[in-house]
């Protein structure tokens, strides 16, 4: 069956505002093999995933079939079903998912189903604006942060600064990169690896640090021989870091923006000077203001250089599978 013009609008829009938002390089946009499928693209934010996607128009009869390809036939991949927003769609997709759950509750729950406004008009360029822009904001919030970034949000950052002293500003910092690139299978050892840029580190800050890594849930229990590992969350994080630091001097683009404010930051934190950032270091943030949470952050990101040597890698960190196409590989972890 030909397909509409309206399904074609929604299924290039869902790819081209993907990988214009890779443009932020926290994550990587290399094109995938659609097969049988309406779309497919791989995101590699440290592990590459591959997107699987179908979109539903006009045609609700097409649902069961739609998903059970996404749910039985591509079981590498996370499912994405764009359809048109219906009372008659949306029942129809419940009931179907609802079967699903009880055989494939892991592929369900996996499942990102994106809404678009219904009878929209592909020829008429406002209706399209409105349909991108519905896109768009499920993608951020939903696709990237929720699934890819491992559910890091604002309330993640602001926990991050909360236990920041000034005594050792940037060590939270130091410490999460750290872990990511060497790990953590003691105490002692990591003390002592830290103390070579200030002496005063003791196993009791080092406690205090690892406690707030692991309530933001930057850091998490391993298994074998290491007692913590980065999350994937806490990777992201470091991603960022390390873009916000060089930004001291280079604008921010767009679509790195548009990701900064879904997380509470405000780019205008991003001019100041590094001196600036030092005078900082002894005030905290005022609970939701964006400019003086930015501050802060960037200023942990100076302090963390100036203290104790830190250069923000981004990536790869020790546990990353290999690189590819400036991503990683990798198609099991499910940021769930």
């Amino acid at each position: 069956m030909p397909r509409s013009v309206e399904h074609e609008f929604v299924t290039e829009s869902f790819l081209a505002i993907v990988e214009e938002l890779s443009e932020s390089r926290i994550y990587g946009y290399p094109e995938a093999d659609r097969g049988k499928l309406d779309f497919a693209c791989a995101l590699t934010a440290n592990r590459e995933r591959l997107v699987a996607g179908q979109t539903l128009t006009h045609h609700a009869a097409g649902i069961e079939k739609d998903l059970n390809i996404l749910l039985l036939e591509n079981l590498d991949s996370i499912p994405v079903y764009l359809y048109e927003h219906s009372t008659r769609n949306e029942a129809r997709i419940q009931e179907v998912i609802h079967r699903f759950r009880r055989s494939e509750p892991d592929r369900v729950s996996l499942l990102r189903t994106y809404r678009y406004p219904s009878e929209f008009d592909a020829d008429n360029e406002v209706q399209r604006e409105v349909v991108r822009d519905s896109l768009r904001n499920q993608i951020i919030d939903d696709l990237l942060l929720n699934v890819i970034f491992g559910r890091l949000a604002g309330t993640d950052v602001d926990y991050f600064l909360s236990d920041s002293r000034s005594a050792n500003f940037g060590l939270t910092l130091t410490l999460l990169e750290y872990i990511a690139v060497n790990g953590y299978d003691s105490q002692r050892r990591t003390v002592a690896a830290l103390k070579q840029q200030d002496v005063s580190i003791s196993g009791n800050t080092l406690s205090r640090q690892v406690q707030t890594l692991l309530s933001s849930g930057m850091l998490e229990f391993a298994l074998g021989r290491m007692l913590f590992r980065v999350s994937q969350r806490g990777k992201i994080f470091l991603r960022i870091c390390s873009l916000i630091d060089p930004l001291l001097r280079v604008p921010p683009s767009f679509e790195l923006r548009v990701i900064l404010n879904r997380l509470g930051l405000d780019t205008g934190a991003l001019k100041a000077s590094d001196e600036f950032f030092r005078r900082m270091m002894d005030e905290k943030p005022r609970d939701g203001d964006p400019l003086a949470r930015s501050f802060y952050l960037v200023a942990q990101i100076v302090g963390a250089r100036h203290r104790y040597g830190l250069e923000l890698s981004g990536g790869p960190y020790l546990d990353d599978p290999g690189e590819i196409h400036g991503g990683y590989t990798g198609l099991h972890w499910t940021g769930r």
